[in-house]
């Protein structure tokens, strides 16, 4: 699924020999909160319990929080763009704690830091943050990804 990512930067090194180099690696990428995607979200994952029979008029509504579901499922695909295959992001471990939801029209900032690899369990620990346009913490949490 896509939400239509803003911008998106990597600091640090891709291509190269192994994980270890790979430590210190950075995704930032930036999406602006849309109705529409506040909606396609809330249809692909069921949390459209009342649909009217007809649809409503398009009406400009006042700035509404979106799902933490949503937010999670952005910060995820920040952590998997680790990968070269993000698609197939096996994680193992998440951790996520919640501040306050986003709201349509705010611009998110998430920032995915790798932390750390472990050989022995062929495992990379990724750091998630997440703000608004006003630099205000949303969420913030870690995931392990296996990589092998």
């Amino acid at each position: 699924m896509s939400f239509g990512i803003d911008s998106e930067v990597v600091e640090g090194s891709w291509v190269s020999e192994g994980w270890v180099d790979r430590v210190g690696r950075v995704v930032t990428f930036t999406k602006s909160v849309s109705e529409a995607d506040m909606a396609l979200f809330a249809l692909i994952t069921r949390e459209d319990t009342d649909i009217p029979e007809e649809p409503t008029p398009p009406v400009r509504q006042p700035r509404q929080p979106a799902s933490l579901a949503l937010l999670a499922s952005l910060l995820m695909a920040a952590a998997a763009r680790h990968l070269e295959t993000p698609a197939r992001a096996p994680f193992t471990a998440q951790r996520l704690d919640f501040f306050a939801p986003p709201q349509t029209d705010d611009t998110l900032t998430i920032r995915a830091e790798l932390v750390t690899y472990d050989a022995a369990a062929d495992t990379i620990t990724i750091t998630l943050t997440c703000q608004n346009q006003e630099q205000r913490p949303l969420a913030q949490g870690e995931c392990t990804l296996r990589v092998g």
